[in-house]
């Protein structure tokens, strides 16, 4: 017997509405409706509970519970009583089995042992399916994939899908975040040099399966979704879409998700790129493109947080469009190009300091733990590469980007 079989034939033997949503509270089977409150048919129209639902048993701590519960009548308003049976596969919670319980709120013993054999059945079900949130992911993944396509029709369909889907106003800011997690398996992409990331197992010598590795952290992040969200992988890095009025929040939420998914050792989550747009009826492309950008220099520079805002980045944002080369460095300030490749690392580190510092000797002294005659010394030596560059406003900010683009260049 399928899911759908399973939870028919509780609501039959209870005369009960019966329904069963997995962690994200998206709906995989319900019963013939009967008595139901509005709360149950948004569900069912929209295939998700409503959000006020989500938000209410996230906020009490119901979704980290592992026995059943009941919401009492009047819990939101108009919400009849209903219980809620965790089912757990692996000691995880990955779905809930739902029983409006009505004007008679208690069940008999005989009931009660009804539901836990349907919550035996379905676990058993569950554990023979290879990945109940992977299943959903993989569904995000695709209208993610299609919000950010670079043809127009189909990222324009994709967008009045998710309108209609998410019930959108067209005038929403929408949120893009790209999110590096997990160590990369080749060196220098999302999550390189992480301590304690986890790695896929595998036979020696052999790539871990990282798109599977993300695809699981994904999936364990779905229940702090908001309902306007969508979280995907792309590229080797999680991307969430959401429409959200605190998708700060929203971010913190699935990061920290991700985070307690990967285990014990510490945190995967390395960095964060986001940008927001309000244009988004015909795709999302651009906006993925900027939240990606942010992404890549997210935490590499102390110019720019762990977190990192588009909207944020100032001049850095015209990076976006330039290789990270020394022919670029040279192209935006000879003089840096002069100064990594003639001067001496100490030299570079030291002006670099200097400049973001805004030339201030004693904060910069501070930054780099010297004395103040140390640091007119190495400034002086390296005179011979600046030239007059740091008298002039217009030199001098090229010098600072061009220094900062080294550093990027550095780290590959």
């Amino acid at each position: 017997m399928d899911l759908q079989g399973v939870v028919s034939e509780l609501a039959e033997r209870l005369g009960r509405p019966v329904a069963l949503n997995d962690y994200g509270l998206e709906l995989l089977a319900a019963s013939a409706q009967m008595e139901v409150d509005r709360y149950r048919v948004a569900g069912i129209l929209r295939r998700r509970a409503p959000a006020e639902v989500l938000n209410l048993l996230q906020e009490r701590g119901f979704m980290e519970r592992s026995t059943p519960f009941v919401l009492p009548a009047g819990w939101l308003p108009g919400m009849r009583a209903r219980m809620g049976a965790p089912i757990q596969v692996s000691g995880s919670t990955v779905a809930f089995l739902w029983i409006i319980l009505g004007e008679r709120a208690h069940l008999d013993a005989q009931e009660y042992a009804a539901v836990r054999e349907t919550v035996e059945e379905v676990t058993a079900l569950l554990s023979r399916t290879p990945s109940l949130g992977v299943g959903t992911v993989m569904a995000y993944t695709r209208m993610v994939q299609r919000l950010i396509a670079t043809e127009p029709v189909a990222a324009g369909f994709a967008a009045a899908e998710f309108m209609t889907e998410k019930a959108l106003d067209a005038q929403a800011v929408v949120w893009v975040s790209v999110i590096h997690a997990v160590e990369d398996p080749v060196g220098g992409g999302a999550g390189a040099g992480v301590p304690g990331a986890p790695r896929p197992r595998g036979e020696p010598g052999t790539e871990p399966d990282r798109p599977a590795l993300l695809s699981s952290l994904a999936a364990a992040a779905l229940g702090a979704l908001d309902p306007t969200a969508l979280l995907g992988v792309v590229d080797g890095a999680l991307v969430l879409v959401t429409a959200s009025r605190t998708p700060e929040r929203t971010l913190q939420q699935v990061c920290a998700a991700v985070d307690r998914a990967s285990g014990p050792a510490r945190p995967v989550v390395r960095a964060t790129g986001s940008a927001a747009t309000q244009v988004w009826s015909t795709g999302l492309n651009t906006t993925y493109q900027e939240a990606a950008f942010a992404g890549r220099l997210a935490g590499r520079i102390p110019e720019v947080p762990r977190n990192a805002l588009h909207a944020q980045l100032g001049a850095l944002a015209l990076l976006r469009h330039s290789p990270w080369t020394t022919a670029t460095i040279e192209l935006i300030s000879p003089v840096a190009a002069r100064l990594v490749a003639e001067g001496s690392p100490i030299s570079r580190e030291t002006v670099l300091t200097y400049l973001r510092n805004g030339g201030d000797a004693q904060s910069t002294c501070a930054a780099l733990s010297i004395h103040r005659t140390t640091l007119y010394y190495r400034l002086d030596r390296a005179g011979v590469h600046l030239g007059d560059a740091l008298d002039h406003g217009w030199s001098r900010t090229n010098l600072y980007l061009g220094l900062l683009l080294a550093e990027l260049v550095s780290e590959g």
